[in-house]
């Protein structure tokens, strides 16, 4: 489909055919008013389509192109550059098209017609020469005409087509002349017999003649119509339609011409010219007389209406029409022209007088009385057309026309006819009627017009009161066929089982209950079955509607079948466009006015505005006409929207009567009609909150829990709730009621009301928020109940048996089918159209957000329309707790008499009320629930906390909280909801301070009435007491955390009350009455008064301070009687003191000093109370803070110092009397806030306060815990200080109380310490202070227990480090103290167990009393130690020593791998003693560290601590005991003993005082005992003791030989050595036999350890016993130790062998060979000459020596040869060989000093060896050979000359020695000594010859051949 715009012509064409349409544009202004808008898609009137509908012969068009879109603006001077090329291109196609006519002519004719030939080709000449056809002159155009006029004479259908063709195509191309038109007409007269194809032609041809040629008036334009005329009235149905479509557009085509003519006119008048002049004109007469000129195109217009009114007329009118010259018309087809003729052209009728005169005069009487004719569908339907547009275009020009033919439209509604006969009327023409109504009511100006024309006019009838009526009459009249809105009874509540009558109906009046609803329903379980199985219900839905409207079905001949709903959805859609009206003039007109209302200051930029002042308003003002409409209408709309909500409506209907609804509501409430509105906002009501859903509610929730039903119980009625259930509802089993979601719907269009009329609705607000409350009880309900089915769900029980389950299963399947059908139903609908806006999103969340914003409204409010509302929220809230209220929300006190509940707690249940709005009010609260009114009024009051703190008290603030104190102390009411209103005034006064400006006066007022408030609450002002229940200390208690909140929000800003917020807080310690009065209260009447309390109530309070201070008195209230006051509440306690902590911390400088004395004694009231001992500790560490504020005022404020100072001392005698608390607790924080406060500011006291400090406030405080330690103590059982004792007992109060004490001395110390020597030195009594100081401390050590001893001297020891100037007399009372405390140490552990003063045996001695002890010498020695002599060092190490080894302690701590705490310190203390002075103190020390060192092995001992472990089997056992080692000590003391040494060495006293025989004996003890020492760690891995003896004993013997070097011979000289000796002797004779059980690596290492005392031995050791000074026999001792110890192994003693005499027992090998050797070597080196130095002390050792080694080689040889023989060929054992060839390679390779053999076997073999006397010459000859021999280096040979012989006669085979892979001792000496000596001397005997012995395989007679070759050489 294509458009050709040309113009103001259309073209429709396709690829087959075109239709025409001239003058388009006026049609289409005519149709949609909008000239100045081009849709992208023209929507033509139905006449064109018309046309081209009927259009199918086709009409080629070949060649013609599409023209681009038109411009978007209508009335464009000039066509756009793209029309105008595409009409030249058009123009040039339609010259095409008519040569292609022309030649096709031509063609026909070429044969029969020549003369047609001829003229054909004249006329296809002209046209190539002229191609501008429009442009030829009359001849020229003739010859065009002329082949179309023969072609038409020829009577050849064929060629009269085509001749008309060419004619069409001429006249397109306005080729035809003025003069040729009668011409034309005549022609195409002739031929209209013609078939049909030439009948078509001929219509299109007159359609293109008249829209082309604009000359066409009068007779022509008759002419033309007349051909149309006839051929409508054509048997053919196509030339009828198609005639009927151009007669349609040709009529309309001659008042486009008038149209045309008057823009014309138009110009010519705003150009100044004479119109008359442009176009001729004629005068019509008026019925007036008068006479209007019209033009020729107004005169056709004129004459063609008048004819076809004339036409219309049933018989035909007596005068016959003039211009169309016809007796007869179709009245159906004469009408349509007259309605498109007004439909297009009214514009015209209206401007025309003579057109308007037609409508009055003709027109209307002629409907009037076809109306009252019997009815015709097709004429009834066009007549109802017309009237339509004559009530809709002509209302104002045809008043009363127009009155009549209302009063007809009013009559056919409600059934009557237009006569007076009372005939029945059909159906449908009440149905054509209210159509027709529909879009009169849509027409809000119209209306208006209406009501004002005939409703307003008293002399008119009540046109729209009537309508209005008739609507609802009609709504209402078939009321069964609705059907009945079950969602708006909710959901699981069964709707009434029959609805009253539509008469019972209007018996309501308009404040009554809701619109009856209709009768004949089934209950809810058989609508929920019929349901399912598909059963249709009685209803009204859009579906209802006609597809085509009644109005619009032209098409039809009778009446179409009409659905019985129809009527009622058409009086449905009449009233919510009337509301629609009503509302899209005044709302906006509404909200306008309230952004124009002037604005306060404060006020909201949004404000809900008060009604509209129509007498501001124009008396035209629109909205005054719309004031008294609704006032005359609204009972019938409010009926029958009312009615329409309860019927069974369609989501859609239901959005739309329900807008309607709320759109009137909102108008009335606008208009300030407040009866109207309260009516519509009451159905609101009802419809949002059904009062059968609330009442259903309340006797769910009241009903007892009921005994689960089983599956197979369930019968077939309960299958209809199971269906509602699938269906999204709950049953009545399922849960409680609730609503739908058409009640929730409802709900939020009165949310939108009351928040539009926000502004204006006054007292009427409590209906609506009644409505609220309900709303909110049935959602609260509904959502418990989903909670605790889902919990239910989630657990379900499995009680029921197999049947019961089968039927369970079978149940829950019709349930899920039923589901599963109305979800796909509720799908399907779904998906046919989308849901109304006002049924969308309708959950509960956002339900619930409308109600809050509807609350958050209230801020736009002025204030006395908030005043309003919120009265209207107390009245609310107060009714629900049975309260007396007024309208505006104020308590009625006057005769108000409610009934008191027997329990204080629970208020009497009032019964149930009905309101006006007919909604049942559930007043019976439940336990836990709170008040919806409540709720709201705190939050509204937040929302307006600007209101309540900056306007006037009257406004807010007082009606609310008067309201909600009157809650508070409403005693009967229900306890939660006094507690709801006590939070929610709370929340309000602790915003309220916070939120006020800077202004003080402002702060003063608000925070005059917040404390106000909170102190009605805490302490109430009522006539009568209160009964004290929980509910009333719930309300203290949250009215003092109020009261923290406003502290801590805005205590800063705070101007004065202070004395209200102690009064307060002291209420949370001694309760106060109900009521308050005059009377005064001191401190001192407090404290009597709590004395005089309960012992359940208060605590022992402290007594008055000790210096004089006036106590100011301040109201208080009165004290209850007995059996009135209540006992404390811990949480009031609790609370209160949370905000006096906040007083005390954060706005102590807001108060003045009588202030401040009232915070310290409130402080000490709660340090005292009993109920919470956290608050007691932390009201002592208030106290700290306000003695720091007091100090820093004292420092400021210079005129109130005094007064400042006296606060100080009160609140430190405060804080000493709450030391005196029984707590211990309590106690100690007093006691560290004290101390600390004296600790913080002594520097500011002068000698005076001092004074007072120390003597009345410190040693007062002692001795009061001493006495209070002493009450609480009882006789402690006898304790034996034996280690084996039983445990103490578990600790009793008196053990709290030193716990005190302990805290006190160490504060005490603490002080002394920071001012001893600033200030407490300088008082002059400083000495008896001193002294009382130390004399407590000796006495606390001695008597108390031993926790207390270590506090007192660790309060001593942090005293005495800071006294170094006090002076010396205090340091010597200080050692005389501490020495007498040592003394007592040392005899309690010397003797039995002492008694202390309480007459039992006191308790041992703890480590950490006696560490402590010896932490306060230290102090002392350090300062005074320098000047003691060496006696008091003495003594002191003595006691430090005694202390270490105190026995009697059971608290040892294990002292294996490090050194307990008294070890450490007393270790500490002994290496501080300066050794340098006085002279013997180094030599005291050396000697306490050696014998330190032996306490693992001599002072070792067990303990037991006495406790108890668990046994298997049940029962208990004493733990095994354990030992005190002291081998960390030990480890610690043997380096030091070594380091010291070597400083010190050189001290006489050291070695002449026997310390170092005590060192030298301290290391033996451990290498003596070697591998039977302590262990050295337990979790480490420290070497052994007696390694790390053997270690230091080694480098004390090295310095020790070279100091006794540098000494003469003195008494200690011999003693040192042969303590030297004998440690080495012990050593090398030590058990090694445990080392046997040591891997062999082990072993070895062992062995190489040793080494070191050998090379001891060989370097430091035999050089210096050479010293003529040492004795022989300690060499000889030495040498037989090295003989003893060379010995690799021994006969086994069980055997009895000698190995002298021969034996074969078996031999016990050493455990350690190589070190067996190693001694033999050394024996060897020590006997020999290998040594060059020192040769004279060598010669004597060598002398000494060599008698042991003899005996050693002479045993090994003489042993061989006895058991010899006797083994026979049985080998020795390998150590007997290794042996024995050892010793005869040694013998072979030792040199002797010469005379060394002489000098050991002589007398004396010191001074043989120094000085060897001559050979004696007179001696025989064989002494003096044996004396030569015995002189010479190889003498020892012949000492075994026999030996060597004996040897080599053995018969049996001697063993061959080793191979050269066996160590010797050279190799082992080299390998293992760890320097060189005299041993090393042997390589030079060993060179040469000798080392051919090593390097050969030599048997033992060959060995023994050698030596014997040897001697030989030799002599």
């Amino acid at each position: 489909m294509g458009e050709i715009v040309v113009g103001d012509e259309l073209l429709l064409w396709d690829m087959n055919f075109a239709v025409y349409f001239p003058s388009w544009r006026a049609a289409l202004e005519k149709k949609d008013n909008h000239p100045d808008a081009l849709p992208s898609v023209i929507h033509l009137p139905f006449e064109h389509h018309v046309v081209y509908d009927f259009c199918i012969h086709p009409v080629p068009l070949s060649g013609c192109t599409a023209p681009p879109r038109p411009s978007p603006s209508f009335r464009s001077a000039a066509p756009a550059r793209q029309t105008t090329a595409w009409l030249a291109t058009t123009t040039m196609s339609s010259l095409s098209f008519l040569t292609a006519e022309y030649t096709s002519l031509a063609a026909e004719t070429k044969r029969k017609h020549p003369e047609v030939r001829e003229a054909v080709d004249q006329a296809l000449t002209v046209l190539r020469t002229n191609p501008s056809v429009g442009s030829l002159d009359g001849k020229t155009a003739h010859d065009l005409l002329q082949p179309v006029f023969l072609a038409c004479h020829t009577k050849t259908a064929k060629v009269i087509a085509l001749g008309l063709g060419s004619l069409q195509r001429l006249v397109m191309l306005r080729a035809v002349p003025e003069g040729a038109i009668p011409e034309v007409i005549s022609i195409m007269r002739e031929v209209l017999a013609q078939g049909v194809e030439i009948q078509l032609k001929i219509l299109q041809t007159l359609l293109s003649l008249v829209s082309n040629v604009p000359a066409i008036h009068g007779d022509e334009l008759a002419e033309c119509l007349l051909l149309c005329f006839r051929l409508q009235e054509s048997k053919i149905a196509v030339v009828s339609s198609t005639a009927s479509a151009t007669l349609m557009q040709l009529v309309l085509n001659v008042f486009d011409r008038v149209s045309e003519e008057d823009k014309r006119s138009d110009r010519a008048h705003e150009a100044g010219e004479d119109s008359s002049n442009a176009q001729p004109s004629t005068f019509i007469d008026l019925p007036d007389g008068s006479s209007f000129a019209v033009g020729p195109a107004a005169r056709d217009a004129h004459l063609l209406f008048q004819d076809l009114c004339a036409l219309c007329v049933s018989p035909p009118a007596v005068q016959p029409p003039t211009f169309l010259k016809l007796t007869a018309l179709q009245r159906t087809f004469d009408l349509e022209l007259i309605e498109s003729a007004l439909t297009n052209h009214y514009v015209l009728f209206r401007r025309h007088p003579h057109l308007l005169n037609l409508l009055q005069a003709n027109l209307c009487p002629l409907l009037l009385r076809a109306l009252a004719e019997p009815p015709a569908f097709p004429t009834t339907l066009r007549l109802t057309r017309v009237v339509f547009l004559l009530l809709k275009q002509f209302s104002a020009e045809l008043m009363a026309e127009g009155e009549v033919f209302w009063q007809l439209i009013v009559r056919f509604i409600n059934g009557e006819s237009a006569d007076e006969g009372g005939r029945h009327l059909p159906g449908w023409v009440r149905v054509l009627a209210m159509e027709i109504s529909r879009g009169l009511c849509s027409d809000a100006v119209l209306m208006r017009t209406v009501y004002t024309s005939y409703d307003a006019s008293p002399s008119a009838s009540d046109v729209f009161a009537s309508l209005v009526a008739a609507l609802n009459r009609i709504a209402t009249e078939k009321a069964s066929l609705l059907g009945v809105g079950t969602q708006m009874h909710g959901v699981g509540v069964s709707p009434p089982s029959a609805s009253p009558s539509a008469s019972d109906h209007h018996a309501f009046s308009y404040m009554g209950e809701m619109a009856a609803m209709v009768g004949g329903v089934a209950s809810a379980a058989a609508s929920g079955v019929a349901g399912m199985m598909g059963a249709e219900e009685a209803g009204l839905s859009v579906g209802n509607a006609m597809k085509l409207q009644c109005i619009d079905q032209r098409d039809k001949a009778e009446a179409p079948s009409i659905p019985e709903t129809y009527p009622a959805l058409l009086a449905l859609q009449c009233l919510t466009s009337l509301c629609e009206g009503f509302a899209s003039l005044v709302l906006p007109l509404y909200t306008s006015a309230a952004a124009a209302r002037p604005r306060a200051a404060g006020e909201p930029v949004v404000r809900a505005s008060p009604s509209l002042d129509l007498s501001s308003l124009p008396s035209d003002d629109p909205a005054r006409t719309v004031h008294a409409m609704a006032s005359a209408g609204w009972p019938a709309l409010l009926a029958g929207l009312s009615f329409f909500l309860s019927t069974n409506l369609d989501d859609e209907l239901f959005a739309s009567a329900l807008h309607a609804l709320q759109s009137f509501a909102q108008v009335c409430g606008a208009l300030d009609l407040s009866t109207p509105r309260d009516a519509f906002l009451a159905t609101l009501c009802r419809a949002a909150i059904p009062s059968g859903v609330v009442a259903a509610i309340a006797s769910w929730s009241d009903a007892p829990p009921q005994t689960p039903r089983s599956p197979a119980m369930l019968s077939v009625e309960s299958l209809g709730g199971l269906a509602a259930m699938a269906a999204g509802s709950s049953g009545s089993g399922a849960g409680p009621p609730g609503l739908s979601e058409r009640n929730l719907a409802c709900l939020r269009c009165l949310l939108a009301v009351a928040h539009h009329l926000a502004g204006n609705l006054g007292p009427s607000w409590f209906q609506v928020l009644e409505a609220l409350q309900n709303a909110d009880f049935v959602l609260r309900a509904r959502a418990r109940a989903a909670s605790t089915q889902r919990r239910v769900v989630s657990n379900p029980s499995s009680g029921a048996g197999a049947s019961s389950n089968t039927s369970a299963k079978r149940v829950a399947s019709a349930a899920s089918s039923a589901a599963a059908a109305a979800a796909a139903t509720s799908s399907s609908d779904s998906a046919a159209r989308r849901r109304p806006a006002l049924l969308a999103d309708l959950d509960v969340d956002a339900i619930q957000a409308g109600i809050a914003r509807l609350f958050e409204a209230s801020k736009s409010l002025d204030d006395a329309a908030f005043r309003s509302f919120v009265g209207a929220l107390c009245r609310l809230s107060g009714e629900m707790v049975d309260m007396r209220m007024s309208e505006d929300g104020e308590e009625l006190h006057e005769g108000a008499g409610t009934p008191v509940s027997p329990d204080p707690g629970v208020a009497a249940p009032p019964p149930h009320r009905r309101r006006a709005s007919g909604i049942s009010v559930i007043r019976t609260l439940r336990s836990g629930e709170t008040s919806f009114g409540i709720s709201k009024i705190g939050t509204v009051a937040q929302l307006n906390l600007h209101r309540l703190i900056y306007r006037d008290p009257d406004a807010a603030w007082n009606v609310v909280t008067r309201h909600l104190l009157s809650v508070i102390a409403h005693v009967s009411g229900p306890q939660a909801i006094r507690i709801q209103a006590a939070d929610v005034l709370n929340e309000l006064l602790a915003v309220a301070p916070r939120n006020a400006t800077s202004a003080p006066e402002l702060q003063a007022r608000v925070q005059r009435r917040v404390l106000e408030a909170l102190l009605e609450q805490v302490a109430p002002r009522e006539l009568a007491p209160r009964q004290w229940t929980s509910a009333e200390a719930q309300i203290r208690e949250k009215a003092l955390q109020t009261l923290f909140k406003v502290l801590e929000s805005a205590g800063h800003a705070f101007v004065g009350g202070w004395e209200s917020i102690f009064e307060i807080l002291r209420a949370a310690c001694a309760p106060v009455s109900a009521s308050r009065n005059g009377k005064t209260w001191s401190i001192a009447e407090e404290v009597g008064e709590s004395e005089g309390s309960t012992a359940g109530d208060t605590a022992p309070t402290s007594s008055e301070p000790r210096t004089s201070m006036s106590t100011p008195t301040k109201s208080r209230p009165t004290s209850l009687g007995p059996a009135q006051r209540p006992s404390r509440n811990p949480n009031l306690v609790r609370v209160a003191f949370a905000c006096l902590n906040l007083v005390c911390t954060d706005f102590l400088s807001a108060l003045s000093p009588d202030e401040l004395e009232l915070c310290i004694s409130t402080l000490t009231d709660f340090g005292h109370q009993p109920d919470d001992l956290n608050i007691c500790l932390t009201a002592s560490h208030l106290l700290w803070n306000v003695s720091d504020y007091l100090q820093a005022r004292r420092k400021e404020d210079a005129a109130n110092e005094r007064r400042f100072t006296q606060l100080w001392m009160m609140l430190l005698d405060r804080l000493r009397a709450l030391a005196e608390d029984p707590r211990p607790e309590v106690r100690n924080g007093a006691i560290q806030t004290l101390f600390r406060s004296i600790d913080l500011y002594g520097a500011s006291l002068d000698e005076h306060a001092w004074n007072d400090v120390v003597w009345k406030i410190v040693f007062p405080l002692l001795d009061q815990l001493d006495a209070g330690s002493k009450t609480a103590s009882t006789p402690s059982p006898v304790i034996h200080p034996q280690p084996t004792s039983e445990p103490l007992p578990p600790p009793s109060a008196a053990a709290s109380w030193d716990d005190s004490k302990t805290l006190t001395l160490h504060s005490v110390a603490t002080v002394l310490h920071a001012y001893l020597a600033s200030k407490l030195v300088h008082l002059s009594s400083f000495p008896a202070l001193w002294d009382r100081f130390l004399r407590h401390v000796a006495a606390t050590f001695s008597n108390e227990s031993r926790a207390l001893a270590t506090s007192a001297l660790q309060a001593l020891g942090k005293v005495l480090s800071a006294g170094k100037a006090v002076g010396d007399e205090p340091w010597e009372r200080a050692w005389k103290t501490w020495d007498d405390m040592g003394e007592a140490v040392l005899g309690a552990a010397a003797a039995t167990p002492a008694t202390s003063e309480h007459g039992a045996r006191a308790e041992p001695y703890t480590q950490e009393n006696l560490c402590a002890l010896v932490d306060v010498v230290r102090p002392i020695h350090a300062v005074a130690g320098a000047k003691w002599e060496l006696r008091r060092i003495e003594r002191m190490l003595k006691v430090l020593k005694g202390l270490l080894t105190y026995p009697l302690s059971r608290d040892y701590r294990p002292d294996v791998d490090v050194m307990t705490p008294l070890q450490t310190a007393v270790v500490d203390v002994v290496m501080s003693v300066d050794l340098s002075s006085p002279p013997g103190a180094s030599a005291l020390v050396l000697a306490d560290l050696a014998e330190f060192g032996t306490l693992p092995f001599l002072g070792a001992f067990d303990y037991t601590d006495g406790t108890t472990v668990s046994v298997p089997g049940g029962g208990t056992a004493k733990t095994p005991p354990r030992r005190v080692t002291y081998v960390a000590l030990c480890k610690d003391a043997m380096p030091r003993v070594v380091e010291l040494f070597r400083k010190h060495k050189g001290d006489r006293e050291v070695v002449s005082s026997g310390a170092l025989e005590k060192m030298l004996g301290a290391y033996g003890i451990p290498m003596k005992l070697k591998y039977d020492v302590p262990p050295a760690s337990k979790f480490g891995d420290d070497p052994p003791l007696w390694k790390t003896a053997t270690l230091n004993f080694i480098q004390l013997v090295r310095d020790a030989v070279q100091v006794l070097d540098t000494m003469e011979r003195a008494e200690q000289f011999e003693a040192i050595w042969r303590q030297i000796v004998d440690v080495f002797r012990g050593n090398l004779q030590a058990d090694c036999s445990p080392v046997q059980a040591f891997p062999l690596s082990d072993q070895a290492a062992e062995e190489d350890f040793d080494l070191a005392v050998l090379a001891t031995l060989e370097a430091d050791i035999f050089p210096r016993l050479g010293n003529t000074a040492i004795p022989d026999d300690l060499v000889v001792q030495l040498a037989t130790v090295l003989q003893r110890a060379s010995r690799p192994y021994v006969h086994d003693p069980d055997m009895h062998a000698d190995g002298v005499n021969g034996s074969v027992a078996p031999l016990v090998e050493a455990p350690r060979e190589r070190f067996a050797y190693w001694c033999f070597d050394l024996l060897f080196a020590v006997c020999s000459d290998a040594a060059a130095d020192q040769e004279p002390p060598r010669r004597r050792v060598a002398a000494l020596c060599l008698p042991a080694l003899l005996e050693r080689c002479t045993s090994v040889l003489s042993a061989y040869v006895a058991e010899a023989p006797l083994r026979g060929k049985m080998p020795f054992p390998r150590v007997r060989e290794e042996e024995l060839h050892y010793v005869l390679r040694k013998l072979y390779a030792l040199r002797l000093y010469p005379g060394t053999l002489h000098a050991a076997f002589s007398d004396n073999p010191s001074g043989q060896a120094l000085n060897p006397s001559p050979l004696d010459v007179t001696a025989p000859a064989h002494m003096q050979i044996r004396n030569v021999v015995s002189r010479s280096p190889v003498a020892h040979l012949f000492h075994a000359y026999r030996l060597f012989t004996e040897l080599l006669v053995l018969p049996t085979t001697a063993p061959v020695a080793p191979a050269p892979s066996q160590p010797t001792s050279q190799s082992w000496r080299r390998r293992s000594l760890p320097k060189a000596g005299p041993l090393s001397a042997e390589n030079a005997v060993e060179n040469g010859e000798k080392d051919k012995v090593a390097g050969e395989r030599l048997s033992v007679k060959e060995l023994a051949r050698r030596c014997l070759v040897e001697v030989g050489t030799a002599w």
